[in-house]
Formats: structure tokens, C-alpha cells, sequence
């Protein structure tokens, strides 16, 4: 049982096969996401809280260019979600089976 979960995982993280020839799909991907889940804790250590910058002096721009960079300014931090590790977790593995096919002679 243990060398056939783990050729599974193999299996899994080999962009040439991925989730096609899983015969417990659900149990291994279970697995990968604790697995992943686990790793971004022991990732995310709570660090000391950053020093805040001192304010830099504006400059009055006037110009297409101050326009664009102001609207880019708002639109990044009113656009920003966030997400939970769960969440983080199952769009990455989302994202890896979305991607094209590799070639199965290809070198991963």
C-alpha cells in the first residue's frame, strides 16, 4: 500500500502523466493538498510586523502618465483578495491540471 500511494503521488507531480492513471484520485489528491497545507504553515512563521516607511514628499505630476499610474494604484489595492491556505491550495492544483499536455518522451 505504501508503494502504490507513492507511485500515485509520483504520478500526480509528473507533468507528463498527472492525475490520468490515479486509481484512488480523491485519496491522493486529499494527501497533496495536507501535504501542501502543511508546508505553507511551516512557511508562513509569524515575522516581527514591518517598519513603516517614512512618507516621501509628492511631487505634482500632471500628464497621461500620472493618470495611468494613479488608476493602476487603485485599481491593485481596491482588486486585492485574499485567500485562504485551502483556497491558495486547490487553485494552484487547478492551475497544474489546466496546463497543456507534456509530451510523454518529453523530459519533465
Amino acid at each position: 500500500p505504501k508503494v502504490a500511494l507513492l507511485l500515485e503521488l509520483a504520478s500526480y507531480l509528473d507533468p507528463r502523466f498527472r492525475d490520468r492513471y490515479l486509481q484512488n484520485r480523491e485519496d491522493t489528491l486529499s494527501i497533496i493538498k495536507e501535504e501542501c497545507l502543511s508546508l505553507m504553515d511551516e512557511s508562513t512563521e509569524p515575522s516581527p510586523p514591518p517598519e513603516p516607511e517614512p512618507p516621501q514628499p509628492k511631487k505634482k505630476c500632471i500628464g497621461l502618465g500620472a493618470i495611468l499610474t494613479t488608476i493602476a494604484q487603485a485599481e491593485s489595492s481596491s482588486g486585492t483578495a485574499v485567500l485562504t491556505p485551502e483556497m491558495t491550495v486547490q487553485s494552484e492544483m487547478t492551475a497544474y491540471l489546466e496546463f497543456p499536455q507534456t509530451e510523454p518522451n518529453a523530459n519533465p
